[in-house]
């Protein structure tokens, strides 16, 4: 239920500016820091204030009406609401015992793994906890499936989807290597767009498939056929979630054309290519650092220089200026293959000769060879423990020590007949390998030692033919680059028909050192419509300061506001260690607004 704050007598008179909060628990100023207060006392809003000092009853400080026929909504700790964060609004936060919003790394969207059917067009996303439910399947291109799909070997017709990139929400860009085309699905199901508008959305919730242009999860698809002339094979793709100028969370994903060697940088939530580049190494495969660095992995066999025919690319990608970056050929000790980044910022990559972890920092290589009668690695994944996990193709998969480099073969996933390919590890640190066959992938539970992990073998199959490797579940992305979290809340305004003012945004939180936090807003006349929305950011803390006048910022983007309005909080840590443990606290936030004033009797 929302709280109606309504004027009384005085603010009836239509008084603008009009006040009925009563006192606002100030105390003496503060620059910030929650050290300058008394005892007891927090620094919100510029003052010291005694935690859950609202005025409006809802424990937030600064959340006050303007106008007459204002009301007030707020959420969390001494809320109108507890928060409840789940896969439907949130990713990478939790609740402390308190109720606050921290981030929780256990709460990262990775419980979902989308794997490419190479034979069938198509895309599945399967839920990573037991029984492995398939909770849709989604073509990834108007080309269509192939016509033998258990038969179409290393390269199919149709669509052809082999390369995979999930970003911090979830969603998955899928790399199409015939037709030159790539997509963005969402992990959202019902709760995805409603499109065309017709009340109701369509999209796949298991393993039925609706034709191309039906699934309304298909949020867009672009042809890259203009940007990289005489392209026949898009082999990489990644997701790039980063902070704008304004603390706003920007989404972007690069794409790597074999064949033309050139990459593209798009807008993550339109789809429009930004600018296409030559790539300094053909590009097979992308994986992202917390500087935003795309390291790219190659298999030309064909160079010009022999630094070039075993090296990795680097492209700097906060240096891009419009249609140029900067970017660089490393000489590698072996072909690349597979590539990946870990929690540490070391680029690992895997392939012919061995596997090799370059030092970014020294800039120095180390190089395991390759034994156990394997004579060329391929996918490659590090988890949040300090393990590296690489398919060994037949020989089964093989978990390396990051720091000694010393490797050992998983038992159970040796003799196979299998050729162990994709390797990606999900939300709770299971590790998946997907073979290229039109089997079902291995899954790997680590216990205490390698040799009481258990192994089970063809989960999630689909029965369609597969070749696909890459982060299938996002996890790679938050690692490396230290993702925050987010939690979303929607607001109700005034009655239908009625024109809603949003006002105030307020929040009170908890910040240690090297930590934030962030808001941003869409607002639309229907719920539906808030998928659709601009959003406008509004404010980071440090270094803004609650509240926030809301209804400035709207207007300043030209938007007109509407009757619902969400809010996305974002947390953020600058962790230096995967065990160290710091995190922003958001005890409560929420929002006021006024509406119409009536005839007066």
């Amino acid at each position: 239920m929302r709280l109606m704050v309504w004027f009384g007598a005085v603010c009836a008179l239509g008084l603008a500016g009009c006040s009925c909060s009563g006192d606002d628990a100030t105390g003496a100023p503060c620059n910030g820091s929650d050290e300058e207060c008394p005892t007891g006392q927090m620094c919100m809003g510029g003052f010291c204030r005694a935690p859950g000092s609202g005025a409006d009853g809802s424990g937030l400080s600064g959340l006050e009406c303007q106008g007459p026929n204002c009301a007030t909504d707020a959420v969390g700790i001494g809320g109108n609401r507890p928060f409840m964060p789940d896969p439907t609004n949130s990713n990478g936060v939790g609740l402390d015992d308190d109720g606050a919003l921290v981030l929780d790394s256990g709460s990262l969207r990775a419980d979902f793994i989308w794997i490419a059917n190479t034979g069938g067009g198509s895309v599945s996303r399967f839920e990573t906890r037991p029984p492995f439910r398939e909770v849709g399947r989604f073509m990834t291109g108007p080309d269509g499936a192939n016509s033998e799909p258990s038969e179409c070997g290393d390269v199919c017709s149709g669509n052809d989807p082999s390369r995979t990139s999930v970003n911090t929400s979830g969603d998955v860009y899928v790399a199409n290597r015939q037709g030159n085309t790539v997509a963005r699905i969402s992990v959202l199901g019902t709760g995805c767009p409603d499109q065309n508008g017709d009340g109701n959305v369509s999209t796949s919730t298991n393993s039925d498939v609706l034709p191309w242009g039906e699934d309304e999860c298909v949020l867009w698809s672009r042809d890259l056929s203009a940007d990289f002339p005489g392209e026949t094979r898009l082999r990489a793709v990644a997701a790039q979630d980063v902070e704008g100028p304004d603390g706003e969370l920007r989404e972007y994903v690069w794409v790597g054309g074999w064949s033309s060697g050139r990459i593209a940088k798009l807008d993550g939530r339109t789809g429009e290519v930004l600018f296409a580049i030559q790539s300094p190494v053909r590009p097979y495969g992308f994986a992202l650092d917390r500087r935003q660095n795309l390291w790219i992995s190659t298999t030309d066999d064909v160079p010009n220089t022999d630094s070039q025919a075993r090296a990795i690319g680097r492209v700097q990608t906060a240096a891009c200026d419009a249609n140029s970056c900067e970017s660089e050929s490393i000489p590698a000790q072996h072909a690349p293959y597979g590539i990946t980044v870990d929690f540490r910022q070391r680029v690992w990559a895997a392939g012919r000769g061995g596997i090799g972890r370059y030092d970014i920092e020294q800039g120095t290589w180390d190089l395991i060879p390759q034994r156990n009668g394997i004579t060329r690695t391929h996918g490659i994944a590090a988890d949040g423990e300090g393990w590296v996990w690489v398919a060994g193709g037949t020989p089964g998969m093989f978990r390396i020590d990051g720091e000694t480099l010393e490797w050992t073969r998983v038992s159970g996933t040796e003799g196979t007949g299998l050729l162990h390919k994709g390797v990606a590890v999900d939300g709770d640190g299971k590790i998946w390998s997907i073979p290229r066959s039109n089997s079902g992938a291995f899954v790997i539970t680590p216990g205490a030692t390698l040799e009481e992990a258990t192994v089970e073998r063809d989960i999630a199959s689909t029965g369609l033919w597969r070749y696909t490797y890459s982060d299938m579940t996002g996890l790679q992305l938050r690692l490396a680059t230290n993702s925050g979290g987010t939690y979303r809340e929607v607001f109700e305004g005034c009655p239908e028909g009625d024109l809603t003012t949003w006002t105030i945004l307020a929040w009170e939180a908890e910040l240690p050192p090297r930590t934030r936090v962030s808001f941003q807003v869409r607002t639309a006349n229907t719920q539906d419509e808030l998928n659709q929305a601009q959003t406008v950011f509004v404010a980071s803390d440090p270094p803004d300061r609650s509240p926030i006048q809301l209804s400035e910022v709207l207007a300043a983007e030209g938007v007109v506001p509407g009757r619902f309005l969400l809010v996305e909080v974002r947390l953020e840590a600058d962790r230096e260690s995967t065990t160290e443990v710091i995190s922003p606290r958001v005890r409560s936030f929420g929002v006021a607004n006024s509406c119409p004033v009536g005839e007066l009797l």
